[in-house]
């Protein structure tokens, strides 16, 4: 049973955090869009990237914190749109490449 002060918080949780970079801006911007933005859950890894050209990136991990996944959710204007995911395996050896 909670407690009425208690929150219910679905995953992934994000974390916001001080220590952690939110956007990269590079020098040689032209725009407010060339940024590259992170999001993290609350074990500090790194679960969401928008890069510059609005491509959307998801990591996932094992039960081991590993990294072992990269997937597209939205693609950005103009980027070829064949490989949708890569699927890891021990080691870092690609075992899936997911195409149209």
């Amino acid at each position: 049973m909670m407690h009425e002060n208690e929150r219910r918080e679905s995953f992934p949780q994000i974390l916001e955090s001080q220590s952690l970079a939110y956007q990269k801006v590079y020098p040689d911007s032209t725009g407010s869009t060339d940024r590259v933005t992170f999001q993290y859950n609350r074990q500090r890894q790194e679960i969401t990237m928008t890069d510059q050209a609005g491509t959307v990136h998801g990591y996932g991990f094992d039960m081991f914190g590993r990294g072992i996944e990269d997937a597209v959710s939205a693609f950005g204007t103009g980027v070829d749109q064949t490989v949708k995911k890569i699927t890891l395996e021990r080691f870092s050896t690609v075992v899936e490449i997911f195409c149209d």
